[in-house]
């Protein structure tokens, strides 16, 4: 058979590693491929490399599937730690970072991770780190 070849790789790598992370069935699909792969005789380093992923993460994938089976590799939610912040306060600090920060009696023109961090802290009672206020910035910024 002719070995076939595909065009575009970098694209179209990219365009099938987004596919594959859309949704959760896509995951669960491309950690069973993972499986399948090593099952096969093939090792983590390669299988990773094929499929875009670091080979501890096939290992932690082939790991899981033998402690519990095909349920394992169907993720499970990962609820993490509450949110300090509540929808009101969230809304309300959304309209505050796209105000001036003059108008809110601050010196500065452009909010930074400082001014939130503090802004937090005296509006709301809210102490959080200077990577959380990154990242509710970020957030914020991207309309989350």
């Amino acid at each position: 058979m002719k070995k076939l070849r595909i065009t575009n790789v970098g694209t179209t790598r990219h365009a099938l590693k987004s596919e594959i992370t859309r949704s959760a069935e896509s995951r669960y699909d491309h950690r069973l491929h993972a499986v399948l792969l090593v099952s096969h005789g093939l090792d983590c380093y390669r299988v990773g490399d094929w499929l875009g992923v670091n080979a501890r993460t096939v290992q932690r994938w082939v790991n899981q599937f033998e402690a519990r089976g095909l349920a394992a590799l169907r993720g499970e939610k990962h609820c993490g730690r509450p949110r300090k912040l509540n929808a009101q306060q969230w809304e309300a600090i959304r309209r505050d970072v796209v105000t001036d920060p003059r108008r809110l009696g601050y010196s500065h023109s452009l909010w930074d991770v400082k001014l939130l961090r503090h802004h937090l802290s005296n509006a709301y009672g809210i102490k959080l780190g200077t990577r959380q206020c990154y990242r509710v910035l970020k957030c914020l910024s991207a309309s989350c």
